[in-house]
C-alpha cells in the first residue's frame, strides 16, 4: 500500500511541475507553438534531486544546470528564482 501511494504522490508532484512549466514556458517553446509536453524531459531530471534540496538556492542550481544542459541557456541560478520557488513550496507541501 505504501508503495502505490508514494506512486500517486510522485504522480502528483510531476504533474505540479509540468504545470508550472508549461505555465511560466521559460524558453517560450509552449508559446512557440510546441507541445505541452516540451519540458518533461527537464521534469524528469529535476524531480529526483529534489530530495537532495536543503533550500531554495539548491534548486535553483539543480533548474539552472538542467536548462544549461539541455539548452545551453546563457542564465544564472536567480533566473529561475521564481520557478524555483513555486516547485519548492510544491514538494514541500506533497512532502509534509
Amino acid at each position: 500500500m505504501a508503495k502505490n501511494k508514494r506512486k500517486k504522490e510522485y504522480k502528483e508532484l510531476y504533474n505540479g511541475v509540468r504545470e508550472i512549466f508549461i505555465r511560466t514556458d521559460p524558453m517560450g517553446l509552449i508559446e512557440g507553438g510546441s507541445p505541452n509536453d516540451e519540458y518533461d524531459s527537464e521534469v524528469s531530471k529535476i524531480l529526483p534531486e529534489l530530495k537532495h534540496c536543503n533550500d531554495m538556492g539548491d534548486l535553483q542550481s539543480i533548474i539552472l544546470n538542467v536548462f544549461k544542459d539541455q539548452f545551453d541557456v546563457k542564465a544564472t541560478s536567480d533566473d529561475f528564482y521564481d520557478i524555483a520557488d513555486e516547485i519548492f513550496q510544491l514538494y514541500i507541501n506533497k512532502t509534509v
